[in-house]
Parts: C-alpha cells; sequence; structure tokens
C-alpha cells in the first residue's frame, strides 16, 4: 500500500483534467492552496475528489488529511 505520493500539478490543472472528462467538480472551500511536493505522506494535507454529501451529483475538490481511519 502506498503512503506516499507526490503532487507536481497546480490545482487548476487538476480540475481542467476532471472537466475534460466531464465530471462536475466543485470547491466548495474555494480552490485549495497547495503547492507542488515532492512529498504527501499519510496525515499530511492534500488535495482530495470526493462525491458531494448533498448528493447534487457534483464532486469536490477539497483540502483534507490523507490518511484512512484507523483501528477502534
Amino acid at each position: 500500500m502506498c503512503n506516499d505520493y507526490r503532487l507536481l500539478i497546480d490545482i487548476a490543472s487538476i480540475a481542467e483534467d476532471f472537466e475534460g472528462l466531464k465530471i462536475k467538480i466543485g470547491m466548495p472551500e474555494g480552490a485549495p492552496n497547495v503547492p507542488a511536493r515532492e512529498d504527501i505522506r499519510m496525515t499530511d494535507m492534500a488535495p482530495i475528489v470526493r462525491r458531494s454529501e448533498a448528493g447534487s451529483g457534483i464532486n469536490e475538490l477539497l483540502n483534507r488529511r490523507w490518511s484512512w481511519p484507523g483501528r477502534n
């Protein structure tokens, strides 16, 4: 399982790629302010795309902690 990845393109390019695929992307919190980085590791803040919680059919591009929930 991967625990490290890099982000070498800007958020605008990511949004354009989704638009080119006809996938609707919204940025409800505004465009994430994320610089290009060689290393994004578990628990770092990073851009994610998720399905809107409002059920509107629009996906959301947000800045969130990149991780999986731990066991309880």
